[in-house]
């Protein structure tokens, strides 16, 4: 419905409010630097900082952080943004945001102010540059393809905020070229939970019909009645299934999901990370970076893999483990009546196991006439709503309330034809500065929703939590570092590595340079040759290596370098920030099961062991790398099929589970090295269950 809304408008009108402090001067500029020639005169004029900053001030703007915005721009014919009396066409201002991008090193350099910092990293920068990629149009404006997946959408879209954390899925839905439909096979691997969960709460079998009905439930089709959990667990079996490739589980993209009876947050498997992990933050993060770039992350434009640890192993094998939990022996007593100090101590219990409370609601009054309205709500009785709230105004609480009123968030739909059934191509679509959705026309008012879908809603648990994925176990972490804040290298990992501070070296041994890099250039291909050399610079000069060896690879602007080594240590920097550095000993216990040592497996076992002489091999290696700051002595670094990049895992106690840490980089095995034997990778594989 919103979709058609937008594409059919013949024009779209973006409010970003009523101040005019910004907009003047930021629309004038934009309207000036549409002619090149003097693009390049503002540039390098002094007089128009304050212009920049306006335009910076208006892209900060909170409209372009709302999710459901996305689609708006994406999908209509033609768009103008309106700041009080102030107006430029979307076009115009897309192009302006462009060109600052390309020149905002020139006016960092230039001005010096904290505003020009994190530009890149901005709802509205990272939305322009999205927008070619998300959709072809034709000349008049009509979309003739989408080009990316949803996992894409999910993936790259961040920086986004909605009202319920369903819609970082539900609200891209429609964009994606691979919307869900009807009886997809991907959820075919939750059936087992499905079925036990049905035998636990009824004690009888579950018909094919019935198994068929649930399993649509959760194929993310919008659906406001289901666990933020579930569905996102629903999401990222979906993409594995579809891609063969684990390599979602290391995107840091989920935001904080709050049960709100509880005020709680609410538990998401390991494999589901945070978008806190991202290397800016959420989108309510405190400027600047806060981690290291993702080894996994890709853009709309560019999805090539950076790394191929797994080799040519796919995800396959990929299933859904019985959750621990949902399997209690206490049966439905236990999920129904579960009260909060009941759901803590069973929390404790399976500490990263997931969790399936459930309460039950109670009668409401009336609830027959809100079922005939809303067929497929549930009503929670303690809101203490018994007849419709007043029908002047909607403000609905997510997507799917404003489904069934019909109109769509955050927008005034009037059709200057007059009444407002069906859709005209001349439909006009305005963002007001309000989010409160009204109905201008000739039509009957019509009764509004209510908050119709309880909080409780969050810890009603359907799908397993636990993932099962094959792989191999390189080693067990025994050494770490601190947790590299601000991107400073420890001096004495610096000596770990292979320097030694005070000698003369015209070298730096390869692990090091390499390896605070993560053996990749920032465009993500493989590292130029003078990397070296940089690296060595900075090592030997006292603004970049301190007295104590260790390497500050954040440099003021005041603290004059090489151009060459400031560009190597920048690199440092997105790599390192809030990581860990580690030395694992490397995984020989399966060794011995190899039968053939073919040359490929002698090859493939020089990672692990120090002697593989006569046909034996013996002593384990030290295997380097980088971890997520939460790492730990003794958790184990694996390599999972269909995982581009190692992961940490931590194994829990008398469950046979293991907990994702995160991703991880491990030097001399990121091209797949540790893959090339078949009867090495047969030898030492291993079966986690990852909750």
């Amino acid at each position: 419905m919103m979709a058609q809304i937008y594409n059919y408008a013949s024009h779209v009108c973006i409010w970003l409010g009523d101040s005019s402090a910004h907009a003047e001067g930021a629309f004038r500029l934009v309207r000036d630097i549409m002619n090149f020639k003097k693009f390049d005169t503002k540039v390098r004029s002094s007089e128009t900082k304050d212009n920049w900053i306006q335009l910076i001030e208006i892209m900060k703007a909170a409209w372009f952080s709302r999710r459901w915005i996305i689609q708006e721009v994406a999908l209509s014919k033609s768009a103008s943004l309106h700041c009080a009396d102030q107006v430029v066409h979307w076009d115009d201002f897309a192009d302006a945001v462009s060109l600052l991008l390309e020149k905002i090193h020139v006016l960092r350099t230039k001005f010096d102010e904290e505003i020009f910092e994190d530009v890149e990293t901005t709802s509205a920068s990272i939305l322009i540059q999205c927008l070619d990629n998300i959709c072809h149009k034709s000349y008049t404006g009509d979309v003739v393809a989408k080009l990316l997946d949803l996992e894409t959408l999910v993936s790259t879209l961040l920086g986004f905020q909605a009202t319920s954390p369903r819609d970082t899925i539900y609200s891209v839905l429609s964009l994606a070229n691979d919307p869900p439909g009807e009886d997809e096979p991907w959820t075919e691997i939750h059936s087992e939970q499905l079925e036990s969960n049905w035998r636990n709460d009824h004690a009888m079998p579950l018909s094919q019909d019935h198994l068929r009905e649930l399993k649509r439930k959760i194929a993310l089709k919008p659906n406001y009645a289901i666990s933020t959990r579930d569905v996102f667990i629903a999401f990222v079996t979906r993409s594995i299934c579809k891609s063969k490739s684990l390599d979602i589980i290391c995107r840091h993209w989920a935001p904080n999901v709050t049960d709100d009876e509880f005020s709680e947050k609410v538990p998401m498997p390991s494999w589901i990370s945070n978008i806190y992990n991202a290397p800016f933050g959420g989108p309510d993060s405190s400027k600047g970076r806060q981690n290291g770039d993702n080894f996994v992350a890709y853009l709309p434009h560019d999805r090539r893999k950076r790394y191929r640890a797994c080799g040519s192993y796919l995800a396959d094998d990929f299933s859904m483990a019985l959750d621990p939990f949902l399997q209690s022996a206490e049966g439905p007593s236990l999920r129904k009546n579960m009260n909060r100090n009941r759901a803590h101590s069973l929390r404790t219990q399976f500490p990263f196991s997931s969790h399936r409370p459930i309460t039950v609601l109670s009668p409401v009054e009336n609830r027959s006439s809100w079922i005939e309205a809303f067929p497929d709500l549930q009503v929670n009785a303690a809101n203490g709503l018994s007849t419709p709230p007043s029908p002047t105004a909607v403000e609905p609480s997510s997507f799917s309330e404003a489904k069934r009123v019909g109109v769509a968030p955050a927008v005034t739909v009037s059709d200057p034809a007059g009444g407002t059934t069906g859709i005209s191509p001349a439909l006009r679509v305005e963002i007001p500065r309000s989010p409160r959705v009204s109905i201008s026309g000739n039509s009957k008012s019509r009764r509004s929703s209510i908050r119709a879908v309880s909080s409780d809603v969050e810890r009603k648990y359907q799908l397993s939590g636990v993932i099962q994925v094959g792989g191999l176990m390189l080693g067990k972490i025994k050494y770490q570092s601190d947790v590299m804040r601000g991107g400073i290298i420890p001096g004495e990992w610096v000596t770990r590595l292979g320097w030694r501070a005070g000698e003369k070296q015209n070298k730096v041994p390869d692990t090091l340079w390499r390896l605070l890099v993560a053996d990749r250039a920032a465009g993500g291909g493989k590292p130029p040759s003078w990397y070296q050399r940089a690296c060595l610079h900075g090592l030997v000069d006292p603004r970049v290596s301190d007295n104590e060896g260790n390497i500050h690879s954040v440099t003021p602007p005041n603290r004059k370098i090489s151009e060459m080594t400031t560009e190597y240590f920048h690199r440092v920097e997105t790599v390192v920030w809030n990581r860990r550095l580690f030395e694992a000993e490397a995984d020989v216990s399966r060794l011995s099961n190899v039968q053939v040592l073919t040359p490929e497996t002698k090859q493939a076992m020089i990672i692990f062991c120090k002697d593989i002489r006569f046909g034996s091999a013996s002593g384990s290696k030290s295997l380097f790398g980088l971890a997520p700051k939460e790492a730990e002595d003794g958790d184990l670094v694996c390599i999972l099929f269909g995982c581009t990049v190692p992961v940490i895992l931590r194994p829990i106690e008398d469950l046979g589970l293991y907990k994702l840490i995160g991703e991880a980089y491990v030097h001399g095995v990121m091209d797949g090295e540790a893959m090339i034997s078949s009867e090495l990778v047969d030898a030492m594989r291993v079966d986690f269950q990852i909750c």
